[in-house]
């Protein structure tokens, strides 16, 4: 699930809108998968 959501893509990164963007998708995914962990 977490590659879906734009978790791998710093290859795309190319500016620091994109760059924050990508940081923004990360920690969603983070959450994602920490609150799969807690269930």
């Amino acid at each position: 699930m977490c590659q879906y959501t734009g978790c791998c893509m710093f290859e795309t990164v190319r500016s620091v809108r994109d760059l924050y963007s990508a940081l923004l998708l990360i920690g969603q995914c983070n959450i994602y998968l920490a609150e799969e962990l807690d269930s």
